[in-house]
This record gives C-alpha cells, structure tokens and sequence, in this order.
C-alpha cells in the first residue's frame, strides 16, 4: 500500500512538472487500477500504460502553453523584469519546461520577448517623435545604448536610421 501511495504521488509530481495533467476521469482509473494491483507486474503495467498517454498529453498542451507565453509577452513586454523565469512563475511552470515547450515552435522564448520589443519599437520610431530613451524605456530597456545595440544585432540599423527610412 505504502509503494502504491508512492507511485501515485510521483505520477502527480511527475504530471505537474510536464504541465500536463491527466484528465479526472483517468486520473481516478488509474488510482483504482493501481490499488487494485495484486503484484508489482500488474502495477508496473497500470503505470506505464498511463505514462504512455503523457506525450500526446503533452504535444497538445505544448502549443497551448506557447501561446499562453505569446500572450503574457504581448502583455508585459513593456516592463524591464519580463525574463523566461518570469513567464515560467506566472504560467506556474518551470523556466526549463516552458523553454523546451516553447523550443517546439522553432524559436527560443528570450528571442520571442525580443521580437516582440523590436517590434513595438519600429512602430514608436515609425509613428512619434518619441526620443531614443523614451522608447527604450516604453518597450523594457532600462538602458537606452543597450537597446540601440541589441535593436543593431536584430535589425543590421541603428533605430534613428530606421526612422529616416520610414519617414521618406
């Protein structure tokens, strides 16, 4: 009884730490399956038939929780602290499982909440007179040089080229 108790507590941590949980229904099944269990055979086959439902479990969530992600940082992109780990603390994930999840869509987290601030930046240059500063601070660079350098790196311009660009 003792390793039954066990087991079902694992395949909760387990659960939780994939961010997928089995539905109620089957969650119960496997429970009464599991104490059902006359020997360590039955019980192991119980347990892996249940495993073998997570990674379809898990490649329709993972789209899910990608978009989740997508919306946080539409959301919070603006704000300096927006970080991997803090995604990962408000979706109650942790920061390696939502980078893997997030990984299944071809592009890192840390590149999306760039994208995403470059993005809001090229439409500030393009559409006020905004300064460099207030611009860096209104899509969460605290520090205005290391917005123009990373917004060099991702763009090949300097954001006041962008701007005389745009603006012919």
């Amino acid at each position: 009884k003792l390793m039954t108790l066990e087991i079902l507590s694992l395949i909760g941590r387990v659960s939780a730490e994939k961010g997928c949980v089995l539905p109620p229904e089957k969650l119960l099944a496997l429970h009464q399956s599991v104490m059902e269990a006359q020997d360590a055979q039955t019980l192991l086959d119980v347990v892996g038939e249940a495993l073998s439902e997570w990674p379809e479990a898990e490649r329709e969530s993972s789209g899910s929780l990608a978009a989740d992600a997508e919306r946080i940082i539409g959301r919070k992109y603006m704000h300096s602290g927006l970080t991997v780990q803090a995604i990962a603390r408000e979706m109650n994930l942790s920061p390696n499982y939502l980078s893997a999840a997030y990984g299944a869509t071809g592009v890192r987290l840390g590149e999306a909440i760039c994208r995403m601030r470059m993005e809001r930046a090229q439409a500030l240059l393009r559409g006020t007179d905004l300064r460099l500063e207030e611009i860096a601070r209104s899509v969460g660079f605290e520090n205005a040089r290391y917005f123009v350098t990373v917004y060099q790196k991702q763009t090949g311009e300097h954001p006041l080229d962008f701007r005389k660009r745009e603006q012919r």
